[in-house]
C-alpha cells in the first residue's frame, strides 16, 4: 500500500512518514507488524485512542502470562484481585481479601496479620518491604495481648489459594480494538480501505475512522470435529496463541470476514463487508505467546560475511536501518548505525521464535484426534460420519495423494451431509445459542481453561 488507511494520504519522506504498526497490539504479545498501512501521525493517534483502552481489558492476563515484548515498555507489573479460596496453608480463611499480584507472588493490598487457631503463630501477610515496617505494629500488639506463651512470628510474602482477577470488558473499547485489528490485517494483505465499510468509515474529506458499531459474531464450535479440537486446545500444540484469518465466505464470496482469536480464548468474527467485489481470499497469521529465552546474538565476522543473506531472511531492509538510525541521531545516547542494525536483527530473530507453522499445527490436531478415535473407538463420538466428513474438508485428493488444505479452518464445516459456512450458520443460530445458555457456557469454559493454565504456569515460575 502507498497510502495510510486512516487519513488516506500518500506516504512520503517529509510529512506522511510510515509507522511501524503492530497489527496485533504489542501489549498483548502481538508480533505481527507492518509499516505500509498507517502513517506516523495516525498510528500514534490510534495507539492512544484505541490500543490503550483495548490493552487495558487484557492487562491482567498479559501480565500474569509474562508475555515477551519485542521492545521495552513501561507496562504495569502489578495487578489487583480478590482471594476466593477459603483456606490457606496455615488453615486460615482469607477469602475476600484484596490482593496484589506482582512477579508471580500474591500479597494483600494492605499488610495484615492473623493468629493461628491455637494462637501458637502470628502470620504477617505482606511483601518483604512492607513486612519490616508492619512487624513493629504486630510486636506491640503481641506484647499487650500475650503475657506468656507468645506466638511465633511467621512471614508470608506469597499467599496460596485461588484468586479472582479483574477482567473488565469495556464494550466500546473491545469492539474498536477488534475492528482495528481486522482493518489492519486486511490492509496488510492489500485489501483497500474502501472494501471494509462495516469496520472503517471513510468520510467525504477522505479521512477515515475505526467504527465501534461493528458487526460482530462470537465463535461457537458447530459440529463434532470443532468441538473436539476446541476441547483439546490446551493439550494439542502451543497454548495460548493468537490467530487472525481473513477470508471470504465459501458460499457467499461477497462476505469479507476477519476471524480473531486472542489467547486461544476470545474468539470473534468481524464482518468487514457484505458486498465485497474482490477476489476470494484466505490469509492467516498464527503465533504462540509463551515467553522463551532471548536469542543471544553476537555479531562477529561470520555475521558480516553473511549480512545480506541474514537481512533478507529476516525481512530487514537497509531503508529501515537508516530510518531507525536517523530517528535517534539527536538523542543523548545516540547509537552508531551498526548498533542500530544489530538491535533490529535481534528483535527480528525474537519475532521468528514466536511464529508457528499454522497448517502443521492444525493437521497435528487432526492426527491426534484420529489416534484417539482408534484408541477409544468411533462409538465415543456422537456422529462418526459427520466427524469423517468434517475431517475430509481439510484434504484435497489428487490421485492417491492427500494434500492438506487449511482453508476450511474456522470458515466451513459439514452437517447433515452438507457443507456450511460458519459465519452464515452462526448468524442463523446465534440467538438460540445465546438464549439456551450454550454460548455463555462455552465462553466460560474457554476462560476457565486459560485461567487454570496461567495458574499452573505461575507455579512453575515459582518452582524454577
Amino acid at each position: 500500500m502507498d497510502n495510510c488507511y486512516l487519513c488516506g494520504n500518500e506516504f512520503d519522506t517529509d510529512k506522511v512518514l510510515r509507522h511501524d504498526e503492530h497489527i496485533l497490539q504489542q501489549a498483548i504479545g502481538g508480533v505481527l507488524s507492518n509499516k505500509n498501512i498507517l502513517c506516523l501521525t495516525c498510528g500514534e493517534s490510534l495507539g492512544r485512542d484505541v490500543d490503550v483502552p483495548f490493552n487495558e481489558i487484557f492487562h491482567s492476563i498479559a501480565t500474569r502470562l509474562d508475555i515477551k515484548k519485542d521492545r521495552k515498555s513501561n507496562k504495569k507489573s502489578a495487578i489487583k484481585g480478590t482471594l476466593v479460596s477459603q483456606s490457606d496453608r496455615f488453615g486460615l480463611d482469607l477469602s475476600g481479601t484484596e490482593i496484589i499480584w506482582k512477579d508471580f507472588k500474591v500479597t494483600p493490598v494492605v499488610p495484615m496479620h492473623r493468629y493461628s487457631n491455637d494462637n501458637s503463630k502470628v502470620i504477617i501477610y505482606a511483601n518483604k518491604k512492607q513486612a519490616k515496617k508492619y512487624l513493629k505494629k504486630v510486636e506491640i500488639e503481641v506484647e499487650t495481648k500475650f503475657k506468656d506463651n507468645k506466638p511465633k512470628f511467621i512471614f508470608c510474602d506469597d499467599i496460596d489459594g485461588s484468586v479472582l482477577y479483574q477482567f473488565k470488558l469495556d464494550n466500546d473499547a473491545f469492539k474498536k480494538g477488534l475492528a482495528k485489528i481486522a482493518v489492519g490485517f486486511a490492509s496488510s494483505i492489500g485489501i483497500s480501505r474502501h472494501e471494509m465499510p462495516l469496520a472503517l468509515k471513510v468520510k467525504p474529506d477522505n479521512r477515515a475512522e475505526i467504527k465501534s458499531d461493528i458487526k460482530l459474531l462470537q465463535y461457537f464450535p458447530l459440529g463434532e470435529l470443532d468441538s473436539y479440537l476446541e476441547s483439546q486446545s490446551s493439550e494439542i500444540g502451543y497454548f495460548p496463541t493468537h490467530t487472525l484469518i481473513i477470508f471470504t465466505a465459501a458460499s457467499e464470496p461477497s462476505k469479507l470476514v476477519c476471524y480473531i482469536e486472542l489467547f486461544s480464548t476470545f474468539q470473534w468474527y468481524v464482518i468487514l463487508n457484505d458486498n465485497y467485489q474482490g477476489d476470494a481470499v484466505y490469509e492467516y497469521h498464527y503465533q504462540r505467546l509463551l515467553k522463551t529465552e532471548d536469542y543471544l546474538f553476537e555479531p562477529g565476522r561470520h555475521y558480516y560475511k553473511e549480512r545480506s543473506h541474514t537481512l533478507a531472511y529476516l525481512g530487514v531492509s537497509k531503508e529501515r536501518i537508516q530510518n531507525a538510525y536517523e530517528k535517534q541521531q539527536d538523542s543523548k545516547d545516540a547509537k552508531t548505525i551498526e548498533s542500530v542494525e544489530i538491535e533490529i536483527v535481534k528483535e527480528e530473530y525474537i519475532k521468528k521464535k514466536y511464529r508457528v507453522e499454522f497448517e502443521q499445527e492444525i493437521e497435528r490436531g487432526l492426527n491426534v484426534m484420529t489416534t484417539n478415535i482408534i484408541k477409544q473407538g468411533l462409538n465415543s463420538f456422537k456422529n462418526p460420519m459427520d466427524l469423517k466428513m468434517n475431517v475430509d474438508l481439510f484434504y484435497d485428493f489428487q490421485g492417491d495423494d492427500e494434500i492438506f488444505n487449511i482453508s476450511s479452518y474456522k470458515r466451513c464445516y459439514t452437517q447433515d451431509f452438507q457443507n456450511r459456512d460458519y459465519i452464515l450458520s452462526l448468524m442463523d443460530s446465534f440467538q438460540s445459542l445465546s438464549d439456551s445458555g450454550k454460548l455463555q457456557k462455552y465462553s466460560h469454559s474457554k476462560f476457565n481453561k486459560l485461567s487454570e493454565f496461567i495458574e499452573v504456569e505461575g507455579i512453575k515460575k515459582k518452582l524454577a
